[in-house]
């Protein structure tokens, strides 16, 4: 089986690195099982399960493909959100194709670079078009620590510029360290512009210096800090005209056209000349391994092993410890230590290898904690030696695996996307779908708590400095201050999002979850956007759909006992501020987000404002109830023209002053109806308001128990969970007790039209149904579900609904008996095969058989599993005779079980379930 298992798991990673996509083939579970000589079932269940564990992509098309993530997300350069997919196209969108650096084959020039769709995509750019600025590119400086990459990065420059023709193919890449001339800048100046004979003293010929060598090509000036303000002088001429004296000679003069890449370790204001950095355009700063991601260390880490294991021709087994003191030790000598330290690594570990039975053992290498170099172990405060070792070792490939799974698995922009997929599958109301998201980003919140060494950044500076400035921004403008933590955890998110490059996107679903924060959470939304707006402006990062629900939840996480969509208020007032300073006023009074402003200049037609604020209307989609608060003489005019808003309560009053706006906004605030609350409000600042009622009210199922709010909010996710899909009604939970002493007159009645309550004990509500969760899942009322849901839902879809209903039940009483087995694992399986049984035998068994089955035939499993007594084999033979054919269709249909728990159900418990059956519908014998 594990054979079986790892060959499909070779087979895919194989045809995803050499798909075609006019004909994917090999991807599906019939052809691997063809080529297998495996079951198709058994290949099936391997490749469901690379699913889950998030290391493969499926795409439900006819027939269903597979393909490896990790093969895609290397050979597109993206991060994949998902391992389900629609389609083959839906998938192709998400990796754009288009944009991929490779597609097969070998990385070119900055492909090969960690983290160039990352932390060092925009330095990347930068070296991009120092290279192709015409007509000989640009001179460019690369700042940064020693051991970063500075001497790669110009080499890929050079061979950026071959691949793209801005270069001949034999074009030279000169190098010249300038630290070697430190002490002798004449030296360096011969080297560079060359001499002619008799120079100086020993010059008995001529040379054409790098200068001249480098023609056509890239002059790589290293540690250029290391030379001497004379020497820096000497380049002004070349870099302002490309001409150039050689040493000796002042007459003749010399041309090059050479694109000029500076290094150095300092920081260039200090160590260089002001005029030679004026004439560097370009000065690129390159992140330390500490300021980069932890993806990006990973892949460096992999990537270097990797290298050590062509070099030996050996496979590789890390432990964890190892792993995790490389992914968080202090390089300060960044790659190139960390390069080191990998290569101490495996030569240490291939010298143990080799001092035991190497010689004759081909196994694999295994880097402990005693391979690592003793600085790093003391450093790390380690214990030296094999004795207090380790946790596990695992393949360079196992390591990888779970790395990219965690991270998917861990990234907060995915798993909002993963609740809201739950949220569209499974139907459940925006509040349940809110309450969970904002627990997400808790969670984000908590892991953000335990980074180190992001703090003290200067780049992360900049980000607290900016989040500070959204704070600021945001109390003046809605009396909405962020608070320090979160105003810390939002620098911290979109520093590393910097890092990181590219929102993680999911193209269609991201934008409908947007627009659905658009929709629910509108000015928390507005908020966000705003955000966006600042950081784009501010930092030039480029921000997309996922990080405007972020920051929407983010803002609401903030202000979640705050319900800035109670009401839309506007106040509106003629001049140029006075409605925005009365509205600011009453916001920062009232501490809340609660009122908007429209100005009516004196000099603009009362029809245009009109318009204007009609088209601020319509991108309200959604909202229900709207209050206009303006000053003397607009009202009557106002209230014609938008009166009859779709589906939404209008509310105005005139007269408008402070007072007014801030007994309504308390009023409001405090969760008082639209109505009443205007009422109230325009009688005690003495202003006139009408109203005009034209909101539909919104469809709830309403659950409820005795026992408390706890029970009825198990009752709500239970019910939300058997939906086959989405309704247009929410199901909300509610107090019982109140509920019951309040009758019609509960404010519920009044906001929503209720169709129904579910609960353990009857509420007693004229008028409204009421349904026992008994009467839900027994057979007492065949009809039931049909009446309840035959608004939303065909009669296939109640039937699927009363399924669903048995397994969930079903599910919550296996809980209680299964000892080892995962009950929804387990129950998944034996309701398929059941449904294959029905299938079989021609008709469906009753709720009370189904539900009974459920619970033996999940225990048997486990029985079986532990390998315990079963029923007893007396009379077997007699059995078979008279029923074979139940026998060999309760053995097809449960072939699935029987293969994923490796056991076999005996003739005897098949017997105990045709008995079962029997008392369900008499059998022909």
């Amino acid at each position: 089986m594990l054979k079986t298992q790892k060959l499909v798991y070779e087979r895919i990673v194989s045809n995803t690195r050499d798909i075609r996509w006019d004909l994917p083939e090999g991807l599906t579970a019939g052809e691997l099982a063809g080529e297998l000589g495996a079951g198709r079932n058994t290949v099936s269940q391997y490749l469901n399960e690379y699913v889950e564990r998030g290391e493969f992509v499926k795409i439900k098309s006819r027939p269903v493909l597979f393909l490896d993530r990790r093969t895609l997300e290397e050979l597109y350069g993206v991060s994949l959100p998902w391992s389900v997919y629609d389609t083959l196209k839906a998938l192709r969108d998400t990796l754009k194709p288009g944009e991929a650096e490779q597609v097969q084959g070998e990385a070119r020039d900055f492909g090969k670079l960690i983290g160039h769709r990352g932390s060092l995509e925009a330095c990347v750019e930068q070296l991009k078009s120092a290279m192709a600025y015409p007509p000989a590119g640009l001179p460019v400086l690369l700042n940064g620590e020693s051991g970063i990459g500075k001497s790669m990065m110009a080499q890929l420059m050079h061979e950026y510029g071959v691949n793209r023709g801005i270069l001949k193919g034999d074009a030279p890449f000169v190098t010249l360290n300038c630290s070697e001339y430190a002490n002798n800048p004449e030296l360096m100046a011969t080297n560079l512009f060359g001499h002619v004979k008799g120079a100086y003293t020993g010059a008995v010929a001529g040379s054409a210096g790098l200068l001249q060598a480098a023609d056509g090509g890239v002059l790589f000036l290293d540690e250029v800090h290391c030379l001497r303000p004379e020497c820096q002088e000497k380049l002004f001429l070349f870099m302002d005209k490309g001409i150039y004296h050689r040493m000796g000679d002042n007459v003749n003069w010399h041309s090059s056209k050479v694109r000029l890449i500076f290094a150095t370790t300092e920081e260039p204001e200090k160590v260089l000349v002001k005029t030679l950095l004026r004439r560097i355009p370009l000065i690129c700063h390159i992140p330390s391994i500490a300021e980069r991601p932890a993806d990006e260390r990973h892949e460096l880490i992999c990537r270097l092993f990797r290298e050590e294991m062509r070099t030996t021709g050996r496979q590789f087994y890390i432990s964890r410890r190892v792993y995790h003191l490389l992914m968080t030790a202090n390089f300060d000598g960044n790659i190139g230590e960390i390069k080191n330290c990998v290569r101490a690594c495996c030569a240490n570990a291939f010298l143990a290898w080799q001092s035991g039975d190497g010689r004759e053992n081909k196994g694999p290498l295994c880097i402990r904690l005693s391979s690592l170099p003793e600085s790093l172990l003391l450093s790390a405060g380690e214990p030296y030696g094999e004795a207090l070792e380790e946790d596990g070792l695992i393949s360079l490939e196992e390591l990888d695996r779970k790395f990219r799974a965690e991270r998917s698995e861990n990234s907060v922009y995915a798993q909002l996307l993963r609740e809201y997929q739950a949220y569209l599958e499974r139907g459940r109301d925006f509040s349940r779908l809110l309450e969970i998201m904002l627990s997400r980003l808790e969670g984000y919140y908590d892991r953000l708590s335990y980074a180190e060494g992001v703090l003290t950044t200067p780049r992360y500076r900049l980000f607290e400095s900016l989040m500070e400035s959204v704070s600021s921004l945001l109390a003046g403008k809605y009396s909405l201050a962020l608070h320090s933590r979160e105003s810390r955890f939002l620098a911290m998110h979109f520093y590393n999002r910097s890092l990181a490059g590219r929102e993680e996107d999911s193209g269609r679903l991201s934008r409908a979850l947007d627009g659905l924060m658009e929709e629910k959470l509108r000015k928390e939304r507005s908020i966000s956007q705003e955000i966006c707006e600042f950081l784009e402006k501010n930092i030039g990062i480029t921000t997309g759909n996922m990080d405007r629900v972020f920051l929407t939840l983010a803002v609401k996480s903030n202000l979640r006992d705050v319900d800035l969509d109670k009401a839309q208020c506007f106040i509106l007032c003629h001049g140029h501020s006075a409605a925005g300073s009365m509205a600011a006023a009453a916001n920062a009074i009232l501490g809340a987000y609660v009122y908007d402003a429209v100005d009516m200049p004196l000099a603009v037609p009362a029809e245009q404002v009109i318009a204007n604020l009609l088209g601020r209307l319509k991108k309200l989609r959604g909202c229900t109830e709207f209050v206009f608060l303006v000053d003397l003489g607009s009202l009557e005019q106002i209230f014609e023209r938008v009166r009859d808003l779709d589906n939404a309560d209008v509310g105005f009053a005139d007269n408008v002053s402070l007072g007014l706006a801030l007994e309504l906004g308390r009023r409001l605030l405090a969760g008082e109806p639209l109505e009443p609350a205007l009422e109230a409000a325009a009688a005690a600042g003495r202003s006139n308001c009408r109203i005009a009622c034209n909101r539909k009210k919104e469809d709830v199922i309403l659950a409820v128990c005795a026992t408390g709010l706890e029970m009825a909010t198990k009752i709500t996710r239970l019910l939300e969970n058997c939906l086959p899909r989405p309704i247009p009604a929410s199901i909300r939970t509610y107090d019982y007790a109140g509920l019951v002493e309040e009758g019609l007159q509960a404010p519920v009645f009044a906001q929503y039209h209720v169709k129904f309550i579910i609960g353990t004990l009857d509420t007693q509500i004229p008028s409204v149904p009421f349904i026992s969760l008994d009467q839900l899942v027994s057979s007492q009322d065949v009809g039931l579900l049909g009446r309840l849901f035959s608004d939303y839902y065909t009669p296939d879809e109640i039937q699927a609904l009363e399924q669903n209903l048995i397994h969930q039940f079903s599910l919550q009483n296996i809980l209680d008996y299964l000892t080892i087995l995962n009950a929804e694992k387990v129950l998944s399986l034996v309701s398929d095969a059941l449904e294959q049984l029905q299938r079989r035998v021609g008709y469906s068994f009753s709720k009370q058989t189904v539900t009974g089955l459920y619970l033996h035939l999940c225990c048997l499993i486990e029985r079986l599993v532990l390998r315990r007594d079963t029923a007893e084999e007396a009379g077997i033979d007699r059995f078979i005779d008279r029923h074979g054919d139940f026998v060999v269709n309760v053995k097809n249909c449960f072939s699935v079980v029987e293969s994923y728990y490796s056991v076999e159900i005996p003739v005897a418990e098949i017997r105990y379930i045709y008995d079962y059956v029997k008392a369900d519908r008499n059998l022909d014998e």
